[in-house]
């Protein structure tokens, strides 16, 4: 089975809360929560372990946060993330069935360095090496708006088929 591989250079925790009648200004106590890590390549990472897939999940995460995106770990899925100093960000949902409606609250998060760049982009060549350049064909490149994701992973591409 080929594997595919995801980067995701800006991981975020998301919390979803349902909260019917919704308003803002108010105090509410939330009928259902739940966390997730996530992020775009993430999000496509998570669907395709549901479809069956293959994963290599690459990218950068806040060291607090580790944990939770290691629950992707499994037969389908080798999370292999760069850890980064400052925090993973943190967004919150809210949705409100009641009125149909979708509420989001986006924080900030961590900074990549030089050198989490570099980082990444030695391991990204690592774990190309150890495989035959069959066993990856495509590469999800994920929040193109970093500029530095051209330069780290330009190598990649080349070396797909």
């Amino acid at each position: 089975m080929r594997k595919i591989i995801t980067v995701t250079l800006n991981t975020a925790i998301d919390h979803v809360l349902e909260v019917p009648s919704f308003r803002s200004g108010k105090m509410y106590r939330s009928k259902s929560a739940q966390i997730f890590p996530a992020g775009k390549g993430i999000n496509v990472t998570r669907t395709l372990i549901a479809l069956g897939k293959k994963v290599v999940a690459l990218g950068f995460v806040g060291r607090a946060s580790l944990n939770l995106f290691n629950t992707l770990d499994s037969a389908l899925c080798s999370v292999q993330l760069t850890v980064v100093d400052g925090e993973t960000r943190r967004n919150i949902s809210i949705v409100d069935p009641e009125q149909n409606t979708l509420t989001h609250i986006i924080n900030p998060g961590y900074e990549v360095s030089n050198t989490d760049l570099e980082n990444s982009r030695l391991l990204l060549k690592t774990i190309l090496k150890l495989t035959t350049s069959s066993s990856f064909r495509e590469v999800y490149l994920m929040e193109s708006r970093h500029l530095s994701i051209k330069n780290l992973f330009t190598f990649a591409m080349i070396r797909m088929p």
